[in-house]
C-alpha cells in the first residue's frame, strides 16, 4: 500500500481565508526541511483583482524578503470567481537563489475579494510530514 498523502505532505503555510484590501502574507516555509512547496490560493466570488506572488529572503521572518522573479501569477480580474492558482516553488530554485525562506503574499485591489492560501511542503527532511504541519491543523482524518 502507498503512503497517504496526509502522511507525505505536510501543511506547513496559508493564509486564512478573509476579505481584505490589503496584502496579507503566508507563514513562512523553511525550505532547509522541505524539497517543494505547493503554494495553493483560492479565490472566492470577488469584485476585486488579485495578485500572487512568492518572496524570499535568510531572514527568519523574513524582514528582507524581495519579490522571486518569475513566480507571480498573471493578475485575476474582478470577474475571476471561484479560481484557483499554484505557485510551486522547489528547494534546487532556492539554492540557485541564495535564500532560505519563502512566503506567498496575497493581495485583493480592493475590499471584497474573499481569499485563502495554503502551502504544502514535500519531500521534508528530519521527520515525517506530520511533524511539520502547521500548529493550526486541528485534525487530520485518514
Amino acid at each position: 500500500m502507498s503512503a497517504k498523502l496526509s502522511e507525505t505532505l505536510a501543511l506547513v503555510g496559508g493564509v486564512v481565508p478573509q476579505s481584505n484590501n490589503t496584502a496579507r502574507n503566508s507563514d513562512v516555509v523553511d525550505f532547509r526541511h522541505a524539497q517543494q512547496v505547493m503554494f495553493v490560493l483560492a479565490v472566492g466570488t470577488t469584485d476585486a483583482t488579485v495578485d500572487f506572488k512568492l518572496q524570499a529572503g535568510n531572514a527568519t521572518n523574513l524582514s528582507d524578503a524581495t519579490d522571486i522573479s518569475g513566480k507571480a501569477i498573471t493578475q485575476l480580474a474582478a470577474t475571476d470567481d471561484n479560481k484557483y492558482a499554484i505557485i510551486h516553488l522547489t528547494r534546487n530554485e532556492m539554492v540557485a537563489l541564495g535564500k532560505r525562506y519563502a512566503r506567498a503574499v496575497v493581495t485583493c485591489g480592493a475590499s471584497g475579494g474573499m481569499v485563502a492560501v495554503i502551502a504544502l511542503a514535500d519531500g521534508l527532511r528530519y521527520g515525517d510530514a506530520p511533524s511539520f504541519d502547521l500548529a493550526a491543523v486541528a485534525q487530520v482524518v485518514s
